[in-house]
């Protein structure tokens, strides 16, 4: 075997080692994004909180009706390979104006700060990497 092909190995295995670290940040980053996005939800019902999903490449139009927290969801995660666009969203009617203000136990919001966090984590993971 040359040399040139011994080191063509050891590239692959290094680009498959750092695929598969990629792969994990991202997963557990969208993991605890979800979490937190979840637990900072203003309370009332508990219908906002139950109501935050994960789908990969996309989005549904189901508003759940339980009311417990939907830890179920984050499995969904385990699926997840790069090049997909994880979604966490939530369905109910009234999410966008507890966002903005609505409730006054997140009056300055609460997801779009936990997307900067995200970012933050991701890049900071990638540089890394």
């Amino acid at each position: 075997m040359s040399s040139l092909e011994t080191f063509g190995r050891e590239l692959d295995a290094e680009l498959k080692k750092k695929l598969t670290l990629a792969s994990k940040v991202v997963r557990k980053v969208a993991f605890n994004g979800h979490k937190n996005i979840v637990k900072s939800t203003p309370l009332d019902t508990g219908r906002a909180r139950a109501n935050w999903q994960i789908d990969l490449n996309g989005t549904n139009e189901t508003d759940i009706e339980s009311l417990l927290p939907p830890d179920g969801e984050r499995a969904k995660l385990n699926n997840f390979k790069l090049g997909d666009v994880i979604h966490i969203f939530n369905n109910v009617e009234y999410i966008i104006p507890l966002e903005y203000g609505l409730s006054n136990q997140a009056p300055s919001g609460w997801v779009r700060s936990e997307a900067i966090r995200m970012d933050k984590k991701l890049s900071q993971a990638f540089k890394a990497i």
